[in-house]
């Protein structure tokens, strides 16, 4: 009888304590995963000891950032003249007096068609980041391509944002006691400080 009770017993804290279907997929993903990264370490230093893959700094950096534009000017030889002329005439009408015109034109940011127009046409902070990070041999039409038509729409969470917006600014404009001012699109001239 004290038998079939333990077992009884046994079976129910078993079935308990059991660690779960969802666990143990968990639990052999990450075995899987473990031999996976140990495969591609070997597969790695196979390949160093082999003279085919050599990790410097200099090869990590070298399609990055200042080396390519002071490696070799690949860029400045791109370009046709009818190009040159344009980017010329573009830089020319980038006058002092019409970076405040479009400063003021497009305050109200995404209710004025200006704002669209204008943006479409500047390198903003958002895009800095992947252009710096273009190398020479990846082909660079795809992220032209994706600046001059972006395929951005708006979703919940860029809604919420601008719903919230001024009450945000109120916001801070109260506890930190300034005032805040609307800002359009502000394009910065050539001799600004990068660096």
């Amino acid at each position: 009888m004290w038998n079939t009770i333990n077992t009884c017993y046994y079976n129910r804290r078993k079935k308990t304590v059991s660690w779960g279907c969802f666990f143990k997929h968990f639990v052999t993903n990450q075995k899987n995963q473990r031999r996976k990264r140990i495969e591609k370490r070997n597969q790695r230093q196979e390949l160093r000891k082999k003279g085919k893959l050599t990790l410097t700094s200099e090869n990590h950096n070298i399609y990055y950032g200042l080396n390519t534009a002071t490696g070799n000017n690949s860029y400045q030889s791109d370009l046709c003249p009818e190009l040159t002329k344009m980017r010329t005439e573009f830089l020319n009408h980038l006058a002092e007096a019409n970076r405040e015109k479009i400063e003021k034109a497009t305050q109200l940011q995404k209710e004025s068609p200006r704002w669209f127009v204008e943006r479409k046409k500047q390198l903003t902070a958002s895009r800095f980041g992947k252009i710096y990070k273009l190398q020479n041999k990846t082909p660079s039409g795809a992220t032209i391509a994706e600046m001059i038509n972006p395929s951005f729409r708006v979703n919940i969470y860029t809604e919420y944002g601008n719903s919230r917006e001024p009450t945000a600014i109120e916001e801070v404009e109260r506890k930190l006691r300034i005032e805040i001012k609307k800002s359009g699109l502000v394009v910065i001239g050539e001799n600004f400080p990068f660096q």
